[in-house]
């Protein structure tokens, strides 16, 4: 099986089985997914809430693209 191996020198290496990165990377598209879809269902455009507080929140912006607007 493919393995990612990263070193850290020192001696130190992690390997990360592509199994576990496939799985990382599909949660990490379909939270991104599933968010979208829950903000342009329950939010008007450009309206903004506070998540959990003032010092992060959260603003509908349209992204019509993949994770993190990587894909236009």
């Amino acid at each position: 099986m493919f393995q990612v191996v990263t070193d850290l020198g020192a001696g130190h290496i992690l390997v990360y089985p592509l199994p576990f990165l496939i799985i990382i990377l599909l949660s990490v598209v379909i939270l991104d997914q599933v968010t979208k879809y829950i903000v342009q269902q329950n939010m008007t455009l450009h309206a903004s809430i506070p998540v959990p507080s003032d010092y992060v929140r959260l603003t509908y912006i349209p992204n019509p693209g993949a994770a993190f607007g990587i894909m236009p």
